[in-house]
């Protein structure tokens, strides 16, 4: 008994629930269900239309609107509307069916910079630059350093010489102190007073 009763009330629960719906035979075979605020109202009331021939949604949505002034009382309403067609859960009615959901537009690349704006940019070997953004805004350009001047170099060192110096020699004898030189044209050794 209590079993039953639940059922019961469940099946109240789900008529009532449905009984907001209002549902219109399309053109091509399909149904056009209205629910008011709960888009679990169209589902369910689709159901109960379709049976075990389950169904395809087509198209379909809520839309919600704001109802009151900007300085009184508002409050949100919704109206939800979904357009099925019975019994396309069979594999070969739903290959035969065309599918009448619009595509939707690939949404555009997410922009990097502004197209147009420049920054500073250091650039190969290290040169102080340039870069710009590109027309699609998807990045910056390479970085342009402008014209490169050429680098200026230090003189290569001197080649090592092949032979190494040769020692100093003595200075000639008209250099030498005192102005006597030895009859050999050398410097002697100096010797010891008295010695000579």
């Amino acid at each position: 008994m209590k079993a039953s009763a639940g059922l019961l009330g469940g099946l109240l629960f789900v008529l009532g629930a449905c009984s907001a719906a209002q549902e219109k035979r399309l053109a091509d075979g399909s149904w056009q269900i209205r629910c008011g605020e709960s888009m679990q109202r169209c589902a369910s009331r689709a159901d109960m239309l379709c049976g075990d021939a389950g169904y395809e949604v087509t198209g379909g949505g809520t839309r919600g609107k704001v109802l009151g002034g900007p300085t009184g009382y508002r409050t949100r309403v919704q109206a939800s509307e979904l357009i099925v067609r019975c019994g396309a859960n069979d594999a070969s009615s739903a290959e035969d069916a065309p599918s009448s959901l619009p595509t939707l537009p690939k949404a555009p690349a997410p922009t990097q910079c502004v197209p147009g704006a420049t920054q500073a940019c250091v650039g190969p070997g290290g040169c102080s630059g340039g870069q710009a953004c590109r027309e699609d805004g998807a990045g910056f350009e390479p970085c342009d350093c402008g014209e490169q001047l050429p680098r200026t170099t230090a003189p290569a060192p001197a080649p090592a010489p092949s032979e190494p110096p040769a020692p100093p020699s003595a200075p000639p004898a008209s250099e030498a102190p005192g102005g006597d030189a030895p009859a050999g044209g050398g410097w002697e050794e100096p010797r010891p007073p008295g010695e000579g």
